[in-house]
């Protein structure tokens, strides 16, 4: 008998709930499997596949995991820029903050690749959107040490001014994070 893994078989529970939600006469039926939602499941097994075929059967694109982080995060955290672009073309926001406040774009900027950072702000991310502690997502870039999420950033208009509510700014993190090329990156943003 073959091995089935757990993205499989949440996508044929799946199958069997749409028949069933379909089969009621609801208009606004829709399918929510919290806290084990199989598209979250999918996100985090990087199963683009999986991601896409849930989301033709109508698996509301954020759903979010007990911590209030959607699929879009778990894959702009993973840099995974396929998964990032399958959510957003099945309507997954950008905009979406976890229980934190925390948005993909915070994700993404962690990640170590920018391109996630990049398709998220075309797809209308909020590039200064700060977290309940008012980090942004360019000082998240800064603390990583992240040069190619900040210079995305800057080059997006991110603010390089802006302090959390500890009065930190981008800056204070690159040097605490002992970047040079991000500290170097973030004054020559600040200067214009």
């Amino acid at each position: 008998m073959p091995r089935l893994s757990p993205t499989s078989i949440a996508a044929a529970i799946v199958t069997a709930l749409t028949l069933v939600v379909v089969a009621v006469p609801r208009a606004e039926a829709q399918i929510s499997l919290l806290p084990s939602d199989p598209l979250v499941e999918a996100a985090r097994d990087n199963d683009v596949t999986a991601v896409r075929e849930l989301l033709a059967r109508g698996v509301r694109p954020d759903e979010a995991d007990e911590r209030g982080r959607t699929p879009l995060m778990i894959a702009a955290r993973q840099g995974s820029t396929s998964m990032v672009d399958a959510l957003i073309a099945g309507g997954a926001s950008p905009r979406r903050g976890d229980e934190a406040g925390n948005t993909p774009l915070h994700f993404a900027a962690a990640a170590a690749d920018p391109m996630a950072v990049r398709l998220l702000i075309e797809a209308g991310a909020s590039i200064d959107a700060a977290n309940r502690d008012g980090v942004t997502p360019l000082m998240v870039a800064a603390r990583g040490g992240r040069l190619g999420a900040v210079e995305a950033l800057i080059a997006a208009g991110a603010d390089p001014m802006l302090t959390d509510y500890s009065g930190r700014s981008a800056l204070d993190w690159a040097r605490t994070a002992r970047s040079t090329a991000v500290t170097e990156a973030l004054r020559d943003a600040a200067r214009g």
